[in-house]
């Protein structure tokens, strides 16, 4: 954690995590604190402005998603006013737009990644190169605010357990910026085109299976099967969904549960663990695991590793 009370300390901190700002402070008593974590893709900022101020910024060029512990700030962008208090969501600012306003003994946790992010978990229009954006700086309503408020505690979480794996943390972004986009609006494309309905047959399911069973403990997205099987990734889905009757993601969970069956089978219990052998093939929810890994073979995974 870092925390300062001198201002031009804090302002090199803030040009530093976030873009070019100029800051003005109101009152004699200061106070900037921040606490970071990493998760994957995403920093996860816990901030507090311990002051009121004034500030200026330039483009921040990343998606910073806010949330407000305590404490108000206002976003300006021309004629445009957001005034943010406490329980908030929102996108604190367009990646390429300047803006300005205040802060008022703010606190607040951010969600900081690059809009690349996005591109992992969704496309756009079918041969478009344009990324993936968010169209509006709010929710599209009070569930969508709180369903992000979960999931940014669920990957939060992540980043308090020691050593977790790649895959899992990987996973844990990937989860966040999902989530994301089912919050704001977003130019992502989610119903099937004709071209994916004709693309949705056998063949597409065959090329995306092998691709997962060559190495299913991968750190793999459902863009990067798509992309092994030559499809978009809604195609993709709908084939999985017209043939199978569940999704990729879902069909590598079941490989990796297989995985993880095959390694408890011949391991010794003196020698390994159900958690750590779970966690090498990206499960950390140690109940979720369990959950899951009952309904598909009827049994505790630690019964399979002492049978």
């Amino acid at each position: 954690m870092l925390e300062t009370r001198d201002p031009d300390v804090a302002d090199s901190i803030v040009r530093e995590q976030y873009t070019s700002v100029a800051m003005l402070s109101h009152g004699e008593r200061f106070v900037f604190r921040i606490e970071q974590a990493q998760v994957g893709a995403v920093r996860m900022d816990d901030t507090t402005f311990g002051l009121a101020l004034t500030y200026r910024a330039a483009p921040m060029g990343t998606l910073c998603i806010g949330m407000v512990r305590g404490g108000s700030a206002t976003y300006e962008f021309g004629p445009r006013i957001f005034r943010r208090g406490r329980g908030d969501v929102f996108l604190v600012a367009p990646a390429d737009e300047s803006f300005h306003g205040s802060v008022d003994h703010l606190h607040a946790e951010f969600a900081v990644f690059t809009p690349g992010l996005l591109a992992q978990v969704a496309a756009t229009a079918p041969g478009s190169r344009e990324p993936v954006r968010l169209l509006d700086l709010d929710p599209v309503s009070a569930q969508a605010a709180a369903r992000w408020r979960h999931a940014y505690g669920v990957t939060r979480a992540v980043s308090r357990v020691s050593d977790s794996p790649l895959l899992v943390t990987t996973h844990a972004a990937r989860f966040l910026a999902a989530v994301t986009l089912a919050t704001f609006p977003n130019t992502a494309l989610t119903d099937p085109t004709i071209e994916d309905r004709h693309d949705a047959h056998p063949e597409t399911v065959r090329r995306a299976i092998a691709f997962m069973e060559e190495a299913p403990a991968r750190d793999l997205t459902v863009v990067d099967i798509a992309e092994a099987a030559s499809v978009s990734v809604r195609a993709v889905q709908l084939a999985f969904r017209r043939h199978l009757g569940t999704t990729p993601m879902a069909y590598l969970r079941r490989l990796r549960l297989e995985g993880v069956r095959d390694e408890l089978l011949a391991a010794q219990p003196r020698d390994t663990t159900v958690t750590a052998v779970a966690a090498r093939w990206g499960f950390l929810n140690s109940s979720r695991f369990a959950t899951q890994y009952r309904e598909a073979f009827d049994q505790l995974p630690s019964d399979t590793l002492h049978s």
